[in-house]
């Protein structure tokens, strides 16, 4: 090349070379302008107009060229291969931050506009499929046997897989289960693996993960079981070749690698056999394949794009449709997007204009300068990336756009102005799913039953199938009119339609669907042809409208409201957060003997110290236990009455035993003795269906047997008293004094986690419920297992943490296989998918990492967090905590505010940090 300019661009990452050069198949020389990186690789060559270029320069954003041809100046437009990626609704994009020497990586959830950041010291590669992500990152940390790391990720930066190799990755893809990685000789593909379930990770074991090869190679598909050794021991895959690789794309189907002599390799996938080598016209620089494999497009390093055909029979062609063989060719192409629902559209960018091809016929172009980021639906989505790197801390959700193909915007133009048959025509001539389902809402629309009908079995709408049989049911034009409008989700417009057919019950049934209390409310007392079933609908709408009020934490209105709906669940719950203590005793007084909610009112009072009410000591009797521990069994066997008749006496006959030799240890002063006694008992009871708040006294007195023997011995050897022998009961999970003393609080500790998760999960409290829930993995040793993930998995489900409810059910399957565990979680997850509709996480109080709820310790600095004994969170705020006197157990201090004593212990409470 005759060179007359070189300029670079503004962050020294392009270098611009202007002069004459004969371009491969062409005869005389031509001026151009070539792109170079800064490590002397060329990325892109330009033909320019004109006799004789003299100069060139950069704009100051570097995205524009200014070159001087003879008389004249032109620009060019330069499109940068940012490092980026689209998937599950998340743009991933990375630049570098030369402050800190490090490359940025934002992951934005343009659906949310939410932002995860991650920094690494080189980011190398990306791509994406489906719902994960892979980065290749380089590893500047002197560790010469793990120098590139390659790291899958959701959409919310969370690492999923990664792997440590030994060579520098170029380029990369990725499909449904591999990972392709290159260098400029040789490729390796890599098995990751994402959270699946139980079955899915064990069929993953026998399967093999890496694979290494040469570009010269010409693997067959059958050396399993020698590839395994070839990822750090093989020389060939190091060796030089003169041919480099030049880029590459994978699908499901097969893995396509092109090369500097213009072939183009063709691998079956997953056994990566070479089926085909095939010589193309010119040097290629970006490949995609279709959504059915069975058309590559093809972009040269001028930017040229032509579209080869990939046969099932293993052969590699150029196309042998005369239109795309002898005609069909883009210039100035800089990147391309299949569709990923039909394999004949393809979505390219030429300059400043967006192509869709259908088969090789373009449509007309529409101006934009954007990157394509997904293409579904007659939908391209794409983002202006050189907006977004330009200030890559704030993108605006402007720049992100929506753009409708061609045959989309006609079918609409066709369906507003012209007549549905000229609509069904076209889109007879121009089949998709989309095009589809707007003749089937337009005909719905117009109560054309034959034709949507018609149209959504095309676009395979069940429910919408199911919509319009229902409405060929129906003889009132208006309820028809009606029941399309509540489709469509104009309700407003359904309302008035049911009024005017006289069927204001529908319109009740509506609203009441709806959750619109409000609405239902007004309909039943404007009407008096609505009393008959105004009753009971009625007292579900000052419920709802109750509940409408609490979740605006409008205590006092929903007071009102729960009154005429006669709730006095909801009245106690509204009176305790307002502390209403005259209305709580009149609603005590009021309720029968026994009701499950004095026992909910005497706790509040007792934890306000405001017991003062005798309606209620009468009602509901709370054992306590003081330094002396006196049982009195006549109390418990009240607490023991909705247990069945066998199981009360087997029990109450067994503690009256066990009481009798505590009292004689406490006489005695032997504490540690009685406490051993009491926790056998407990642990021995603990397993069965004995009521957990029962057990929790039980356990409560144990431990504050063991407080009493502290106090009389401090100072004193806390184990020179003899082990005491007991014939009838198993010691756990104690097995010495000093075990019982140092672990005291723990079974208590235990009991109350499980009666909170389950309070939790009865009041509604699913959040809460969930992270309580969790917390009862640290006591697997002491509770029922099998309980345990059954309340884990009715919380996760509570709320829509699907992947959470699976690992539970593994868990519940490998307890019981008798039980029918694998049909219901079968039948759960059918339905729904076992992903976490929003990921739970905990933040380390520690290192200040968050990490998944599932796991119990951080995995960095593996400190286990502490729940608070008040709701069951993490407690993830070392500073603001208030820690018990007697059991030593913590919570926050706002949630301590309101009471008075321990809720584990019942200590009296003293504000301490």
């Amino acid at each position: 090349m005759m060179i007359v300019a070189i300029k670079w661009n503004h962050n020294g990452s392009v270098l611009a070379l202007v002069g004459t050069l004969v371009v491969d198949g062409d005869i005389k020389e031509s001026n151009v302008l070539q792109l170079y990186s800064p490590f002397g690789e060329h990325l892109r060559t330009l033909r320019i107009p004109g006799y004789m270029v003299s100069s060139c320069c950069w704009e100051s954003t570097s995205l524009r060229i200014t070159l001087a041809i003879d008389s004249f100046v032109y620009f060019a437009n330069v499109r940068y291969d940012y490092p980026w990626c689209y998937f599950a609704g998340t743009i991933v994009y990375a630049f570098r931050n030369y402050e800190e020497a490090v490359t940025e990586i934002t992951f934005w959830n343009i659906k949310k506009n939410e932002f995860y950041h991650t920094k690494y010291d080189s980011l190398l590669c990306m791509d994406a499929y489906k719902d994960h992500c892979v980065l290749a990152v380089r590893n500047n940390n002197n560790d010469e046997s793990k120098p590139y790391t390659l790291i899958i990720c959701n959409n919310i930066n969370t690492t999923v897989d990664s792997k440590h190799i030994n060579f520098e990755p170029i380029w990369i893809t990725m499909n449904g289960t591999l990972v392709v990685v290159s260098s400029h000789t040789s490729f390796m593909t890599w098995q990751y693996a994402v959270p699946k379930s139980h079955s899915a990770s064990i069929t993953n074991i026998k399967r093999k993960k890496v694979k290494m090869f040469h570009v010269d190679d010409t693997p067959s598909g059958v050396d399993e079981l020698t590839q395994e050794s070839r990822e750090f021991k093989s020389s060939s895959f190091q060796k030089e070749t003169k041919d480099h690789i030049t880029c590459i794309t994978a699908s499901d189907k097969y893995l396509l690698i092109g090369r500097e002599s213009c072939a183009l390799q063709k691998y079956s996938l997953p056994q990566v056999a070479l089926v085909e080598r095939k010589m193309l016209s010119s040097k290629p620089y970006k490949l995609a394949l279709n959504s059915n494999s069975t058309r590559l497009a093809v972009i040269d390093s001028t930017g040229i794009l032509t579209l080869v055909e990939i046969s099932e029979d293993n052969v590699v062609k150029e196309s042998t449709n005369s239109e795309a063989s002898n005609s069909f060719q883009r210039r100035d192409v800089w990147t391309m997007k299949w569709a990923s629902d039909d394999p004949e559209l393809l979505a390219i960018m030429e300059k400043t204009r967006m192509y869709v091809i259908r088969g090789f016929n373009p449509e007309e172009p529409i101006s934009t300068s954007a990157y394509i980021a997904s293409f579904e639906n007659l939908e391209i989505q794409a983002v202006m990336l050189d907006e977004i790197i330009q200030s890559p801390e704030n993108p605006s959700l402007d720049y992100v756009i929506t753009l409708e193909t061609k045959s989309l915007r006609d079918t609409r133009q066709l369906l507003d102005k012209v007549s549905i048959g000229e609509a069904i025509k076209f889109i007879n001539d121009n089949p998709h799913p989309r095009l589809s389902r707007l003749l089937a809402e337009a005909s719905l629309q117009a109560l054309d039953l034959s034709t949507s009908e018609t149209a959504f079995v095309q676009c395979k709408d069940y429910y919408g199938i199911k919509l319009v049989k229902q409405l060929a049911n129906i003889n009132d034009i208006l309820l028809k009119q009606a029941e399309v409008a509540v489709y469509f989700g104009d309700y407003a417009k359904a309302e008035q339609l049911y009024i005017e057919a006289d069927r204001k019950d529908l319109a009740v049934i509506l609203h009441q669907k709806l959750g619109n209390w409000f609405k239902v409310v007004e309909l039943l007392k404007s009407s008096s042809s609505l009393l008959g079933i105004s009753g009971l609908t009625m007292n579900l709408a000052w419920q709802g409208i109750g509940d409408h009020f609490l979740d605006n934490q409008q205590w006092d209105m929903a007071v009102e409201y729960y009154k005429k709906a006669d709730n006095p669940e909801k009245l106690v719950e509204c009176y305790i957060i307002l502390k209403d203590y005259e209305s709580l005793t009149s609603l005590a007084k009021s309720l029968p003997e026994h009701h499950p909610l004095l026992e909910t009112i005497s706790v509040f009072f007792v934890n306000s110290g405001m017991v003062e009410d005798e309606s209620i000591d009468q009602k509901f009797s709370k054992a306590t236990f003081s330094s002396s521990i006196e049982f009195d069994t006549g109390k418990l066997n009240e607490h023991m009455k909705c247990m069945n008749d066998t199981n009360r006496d087997r029990w109450l006959d067994n503690v009256k035993d066990v009481l009798t030799m505590v009292s004689k240890c406490i006489n005695g002063e032997r504490y540690t003795e009685a406490a051993q006694l009491v926790f056998a008992t407990v642990y021995q009871e603990i397993k069965s269906d004995i009521q957990p708040n029962i057990i929790k006294q039980l356990a409560t007195a144990g431990a504050l047997l063991i407080e009493e023997y502290k106090e009389k011995n401090i100072g004193s050897t806390l184990l020179d008293a003899e082990e005491i022998v007991m014939d009838n009961f198993e010691i756990k999970p104690f097995k010495s004094r000093a075990e019982i003393i140092e672990n005291s609080w723990l079974i208590v500790e235990s009991l109350h986690f499980l009666i909170l998760a389950q309070q939790q999960l009865y009041n509604g409290d699913f959040h809460l419920a969930l992270w309580t829930s969790l917390t009862l993995r640290n006591y697997e040793d002491l509770l029922n297992t099998e309980q345990i993930y059954s309340i884990i998995a009715l919380a996760a489900i509570a709320n829509g943490l699907f992947n959470i409810a699976s690992r539970a059910f593994m868990k519940l399957e490998t307890i019981d296989s008798k039980k029918n565990y694998n049909q219901l979680a079968l039948i759960i997850f059918s339905k729904y998918a076992p992903k976490d509709s929003t990921p739970l996480l905990v933040q380390c109080y520690s290192c200040l990492d968050d990490f998944p709820a599932w796991s119990l310790k951080c995995p960095k600095c593996k400190i286990k967090p502490e729940a608070s004994i008040v709701t069951g969170q993490p407690l993830t705020n070392i500073k603001s905590l208030w820690c018990c006197r007697q059991c030593k157990r913590s919570a926050t201090t706002i949630d301590m505010g309101p009471l008075n004593y321990c809720p584990l212990c019942k200590k009296e409470v003293i504000l301490s940090f």
